[in-house]
Parts: structure tokens; sequence; C-alpha cells
């Protein structure tokens, strides 16, 4: 009797040795497969990390800005926690100032895209959660889909003519 291993094909690649042992007595007429299975997990384990918080540290380049970031810190190490070693209060207390002060609104990788398309952006992407709910739904997310690409062509229209302007 022939027994087999039977693998997805995607994990073919994974397999290193595949042999049987007709004599291993397992009480059956089948006989006992071995298969030497090696994967990387680290792939896995990835996706389940939280990425780093990030902060707009654009905001502390205004002293107004970064006058009030120096009082919060200020305030929150003088009412935290007495029990907490005092690395733990420091980054207690600039974290916790950074995450209330220095949250990184929606911002884009790419320097022409404006506010206003970046706002386009956001009503889309809430839209298209609820676009299959109905047909006017699905209308206005395809309608905002097209305000978007033409607001953002002509932030980069814009934004090319005045950095041509500046060379």
């Amino acid at each position: 009797m022939i027994d087999y291993v039977l693998v997805d094909s995607s994990f073919k690649e994974h397999i290193n040795k595949c042999r049987s042992f007709p004599r291993a007595d397992v009480g059956s007429d089948h006989q006992l497969v071995l298969c030497n299975i090696q994967m990387a997990i680290g792939h896995a384990m990835k996706s389940n990390c939280m990425k780093p918080k990030r902060y707009n540290l654009e905001k502390l380049k205004d002293p107004m800005e970064q006058k009030t970031y120096e009082e919060e810190v200020t305030r929150r190490l003088l009412t935290e926690n007495q029990n907490v070693q005092a690395h733990q209060k420091i980054r207690l207390a600039v974290c916790g100032a950074a995450d209330d002060l220095l949250t990184n609104n929606i911002t884009s990788k790419k320097p022409w895209i404006g506010a206003d398309t970046m706002k386009l952006v956001e009503e889309r992407g809430k839209v298209k959660r609820l676009k299959h709910q109905s047909p006017e739904k699905e209308e206005l997310y395809r309608d905002l889909c097209r305000k978007v690409k033409k607001s953002a062509r002509r932030d980069k229209r814009r934004w090319l003519e005045d950095s041509g302007r500046v060379l």
C-alpha cells in the first residue's frame, strides 16, 4: 500500500525530506511516513507586532507648541505615580504628552498633496466601508474617488509650478 503526505502547493518548497518506514509496527496495513518540513515563522510573527507610534515632530518647531509640550511633560512628571521607577516615570510623561499633543494627523508621503485632498481621502475611507449598503453610497464612493484623483492632480500641478519658479 502506498501512503502519501498531502501538502498545499504553496508549502511545497519547504519539504526537505520525505520517507516511509515499511517495517514500523503501527497496527495497520498502512506504512509509517515521515516528512521533514522547515518553515520560517518570522513572517507570521512580524504581522502580529504593533507598529511604532509616529509623532509629528514638525509641531515642535513652533515656539508656542514647544512651550505647551514642555509644560505638559513637566505637569505629568509632577503628577505621575510615585511608585514607579524614575526612567519609567520619564517615559510615561514624555510619551503621554506626545500622544496628546504631537499626534500625527494623516499626512501624505507625497509633498504635493494638500490638506483638502487629505480630507477627501479620509471621507472616501469612511464611505468605502459603507459602500455595499446601498447603490447611492456606492455612487457617492465613486464620486469621491474621482474628486480625490482630480484634487491630487491639481495639487501636483501647483506644486510642480511652484517648484519650477523656485529653481
